[in-house]
C-alpha cells in the first residue's frame, strides 16, 4: 500500500493522472516509493479511503496521520510531552525492527500517540484515559488500548506515577479495564519505550526510572514497578540477544551528559 506523506492540490493542468492515466491529475502528491505523483480526484479518493480502511482495521492510524495528530496536540497543549513522544517512537520503532512478530511503522505509531491524551491542557493521570478517549473515538483501538497500558507493566492503578484525578466512576472503569485488558506484545514495548524515553533523548533506563519518582514521588507500589520495568528488559533482551541500547542512539550523552567517546 501506497503511503503519501503529503498532498496538494494544484490547478488546471493537462497532466495525465500517474495512476490511471485517464483522468487530468488534480493533486501533486510525494510518495516515499515512487517520488512524485500526479493525480486525479478519483484516485486520490480511492487512495485515502483504502489507508482510512486499513488504520481502522488494525487500529493504528499510519505514520503520517499518527505525526498529524501529534502535531495538533502539540498546538492545543505544548510541552515536554511532546520531545518525549517522539523519542518513545522512535526507540519503538528502533526495537520493533528487531522483534519477530512486530511492525516498526506500527510500533512507531503507538509509540508517538500514547500520551495524547494530554492535547487535552495540563492534567495529572487523566491524560492516559482522556488519550483512549480520544483515539477511541477515531476508531484507532490499539491505540486507545496503548494510552491506558503504557504506565501500567503491573495491573494495579494504585501503581501509577501520579494522582488520577478523574471522578470514581472513571477511576473505577480504568482500575477494571487494567485488570481485564489482554497485554500485547505492542503494550509491553511502549511501557518500555516509555520508561526509556526523556524530552530530549534516550537514557538509562534507570534514570527514566528515578526522573519520575523525583517529579512525582513513590508509594508501596514504585519498587514493584521498577521491577517489572526491568523485566521487561531483560524479556526484551532475551528475545534480541543484547542489549536493548545496541539499537537506541545517544544514551551514554543523554544519561551521563557527556561525550561518548569518553570513558565512563
Amino acid at each position: 500500500m501506497l503511503e503519501w506523506k503529503e498532498a496538494v492540490m494544484i490547478g488546471k493542468t493537462l497532466r495525465r493522472c500517474s495512476i490511471c492515466q485517464r483522468y487530468t491529475a488534480a493533486y501533486l502528491v510525494e510518495d516515499p516509493h515512487l517520488g512524485t505523483l500526479h493525480l486525479c480526484h478519483a484516485c486520490w479518493t480511492a487512495h485515502q479511503e483504502s489507508v482510512n480502511a486499513a488504520a481502522h482495521s488494525t487500529g493504528v492510524p499510519g505514520r503520517a496521520q499518527a505525526e498529524a495528530l501529534l502535531a495538533e496536540g502539540e498546538s492545543l497543549n505544548p510541552g515536554p510531552w511532546v520531545g518525549h513522544s517522539r523519542w518513545v517512537a522512535e526507540a519503538a520503532i528502533r526495537l520493533a525492527a528487531h522483534l519477530p512478530g512486530l511492525d516498526p511503522d506500527t510500533a512507531f505509531s503507538l509509540g508517538l500517540l500514547h500520551d495524547i491524551g494530554r492535547r487535552e491542557g495540563p492534567s495529572d493521570m487523566r491524560h492516559a484515559l482522556d488519550g483512549y478517549r480520544y483515539l477511541s473515538g477515531l476508531g484507532y483501538g490499539q491505540a486507545a488500548q496503548i494510552c491506558l497500558t503504557h504506565s501500567h507493566p503491573i495491573r494495579n492503578i494504585h501503581a501509577a506515577a501520579g494522582q488520577w484525578d478523574i471522578p470514581p466512576e472513571e477511576f473505577r472503569f480504568v482500575q477494571t479495564y487494567l485488570e481485564r485488558v489482554d497485554y500485547k506484545d505492542y503494550d509491553r514495548l511502549i511501557q518500555l519505550c516509555d520508561a526509556l524515553a526523556l524530552p530530549d533523548g534516550l537514557c538509562l533506563i534507570e534514570k527514566r526510572l528515578v526522573d519520575v519518582a523525583l517529579r512525582h514521588g513513590f508509594n508501596e507500589y514504585t519498587l514493584d514497578k521498577w521491577r517489572a520495568f526491568l523485566q521487561l528488559q531483560r524479556d526484551f533482551e532475551r528475545i534480541l540477544g543484547q542489549s536493548v541500547y545496541t539499537f537506541l542512539p545517544r544514551v551514554i550523552e543523554n544519561t551521563f551528559g557527556v561525550n561518548s567517546s569518553h570513558k565512563i
